[in-house]
């Protein structure tokens, strides 16, 4: 075909670490469905294991390539990466989220692990079978690489498979604290012009949540919600705390006002008890 782009070999490497905020589905008989991760570029796929939803935690630890894979030599024609997030009885895709070819191959295999932020599908809503499409989708924690098939098996470019699962799987005991100060100019939810604001953390599977401020758009909490987990020892591979803000109804369903997504390595480690809370 004349009309068909000059190719190279490539490699893509996805190490699928931890789903966090994950959709939780459940059949007629109250049984959780389990989620996976199907990667693609162009027409080559990987498709994960199905692992189960814990409370919006799915863990896979689960590494897979594609090699030699055939894409165009040109920059600007290489497709994005994407991200299917699917759930089973039926197979269907319920999220997704689409990685820039040019910024992994500017990586060149060398790319840190990352949350990668969830869309809803909008074509399923939940009345077929989706995600709520005013809910938070989540965020799946990956390690991907993509460069040339003769790059990738220099030493430099490689991965060594058995270390970052171990760095991914072994869990020591942590103590997370959220020290929840105050708020300010959040916007208005009631005729008012104000709102009933409280705030709730979501972390690992769990929850907790501040007492409510009735009619102000800017709350004074200062309150602490503790997490007690099992977390790995190198924070890249845990999963993020959630900060949202949320207005209370007392007559219908509270309505979400804003959404935060904290990395858990970009919290301070505090040296012991005593120590000062971050400010």
């Amino acid at each position: 075909d004349g009309h068909a782009p000059a190719r190279m070999p490539y490699h893509l490497r996805c190490l699928a670490i931890l789903g966090s905020e994950i959709p939780v589905f459940r059949s007629p008989g109250g049984s959780t469905h389990k989620m996976r991760l199907v990667v693609t570029i162009g027409g080559h796929r990987l498709e994960y294991s199905w692992a189960k939803n814990e409370r919006g935690l799915v863990a896979w630890r689960e590494l897979q390539a594609a090699k030699s894979i055939q894409l165009p030599v040109l920059l600007e024609e290489i497709p994005d990466v994407c991200v299917y997030l699917q759930r089973c009885n039926p197979s269907l895709t319920v999220c997704y989220a689409r990685v820039p070819a040019a910024a992994l191959l500017k990586e060149q295999f060398r790319g840190p692990p990352r949350w990668v932020h969830l869309t809803p599908d909008a074509c399923r809503t939940r009345r077929n079978g989706g995600a709520d499409l005013a809910a938070n989708p989540g965020a799946v924690l990956l390690k991907l690489g993509l460069g040339l098939s003769e790059d990738a098996g220099y030493p430099e470019f490689s991965w060594d498979e058995g270390a970052l699962l171990r760095s991914a799987s072994e869990l020591k005991p942590y103590t997370v604290r959220i020290y929840v100060y105050q708020a300010r100019d959040l916007p208005a939810a009631d005729e008012n012009g104000l709102l009933d604001p409280y705030v709730k953390i979501r972390f690992c599977g769990d929850k907790q949540k501040t007492k409510v401020h009735t009619m102000t758009t800017a709350p004074l909490f200062y309150e602490t919600l503790q997490f007690a987990e099992l977390l790995p020892e190198d924070a890249a591979f845990g999963p993020d705390v959630v900060v949202q803000v949320w207005d209370a109804d007392r007559l219908g369903s509270n309505t979400p006002v804003a959404l935060l997504r904290l990395p858990l390595d970009a919290l301070e480690e505090l040296n012991s008890e005593a120590s000062r809370p971050p400010l």
